[in-house]
């Protein structure tokens, strides 16, 4: 496995390497799943910034709308729904996966894929702020004359990334690596169709083989996720050199 070297397909495609059957695969389903990652962090940072700072009001309402939604509702409620709409009925995006035209095939997939983390970060982001806003030490800066502006970037949301990036972090793991229905709702040749159509005909080393990527991924973004923290934070890497 070090090697790359995952043996070969007994049902699927017999005698096929398995490195050869999942290289062009991989890159897809890791695009995806980065692609809906940003975008729903993003999304989810402003809207719980803006939920935050403007508690109480129509804003703080719609975001809270928002995150209610995406939590409660399954990512193939929005594949369905954004195909229909904005597939079959308006026809701005392909409701099929196409290779020769990924960028546009891929706006579906990655907003429905988002909706959750988009929820998930909102409302943590919210949470975080809202604390972070009414602390001491915030109000001790803000009795200085500091800019709110200069409060809230400086100060505010750089205490909250560091519990957004520990929320985010399996997040991100599982939209690469849970994206199963999605692949099969838009016909996308992912990881995820594979790993189904492996389980289903007994395929068991493409099934090992998927598994080992998947648990590699999960361990490099875990590690990412523990560099962000000294990099967000200094007094994390300090407090290390002390040890």
């Amino acid at each position: 496995m070090l090697h790359g070297d995952f043996g070969v397909s007994y049902s699927i495609q017999t005698n096929m390497p398995i490195a050869q059957m999942i290289g062009g695969r991989l890159a897809i389903t890791v695009g995806i799943g980065l692609e809906a990652g940003v975008l729903g962090a993003l999304v989810g940072l402003i809207l719980g910034v803006i939920a935050a700072l403007r508690r109480h009001t129509t804003w703080d309402s719609a975001a809270t709308v928002i995150a209610v939604l995406g939590v409660s509702l399954p990512s193939f409620v929005f594949a369905l729904g954004l195909s229909y709409f904005l597939g079959y009925r308006l026809k701005l995006f392909p409701i099929l996966f196409d290779t020769s035209a990924p960028l546009s095939s891929s706006v579906l997939p990655v907003i429905a894929l988002s909706m959750f983390t988009l929820a998930s970060v909102e409302r943590y982001t919210r949470s975080e702020m809202v604390s972070v806003m009414e602390s001491d030490y915030m109000m001790l800066a803000q009795s200085k004359g500091l800019p709110k502006a200069k409060l809230v970037i400086n100060h505010a949301l750089r205490n909250t990334l560091i519990s957004v990036i520990t929320v985010l972090a399996p997040l991100l793991v599982n939209l690469m690596t849970g994206s199963l229905v999605i692949e099969k709702i838009f016909s996308i040749p992912g990881l995820g169709s594979l790993y189904i159509t492996a389980i289903q005909s007994n395929d068991y080393n493409v099934v090992l083989a998927i598994s080992f990527i998947y648990s590699v991924i999960f361990i490099l973004t875990m590690l990412l996720v523990d560099i962000l923290y000294g990099v967000i934070d200094p007094r994390i890497r300090l407090a290390g050199g002390r040890d």
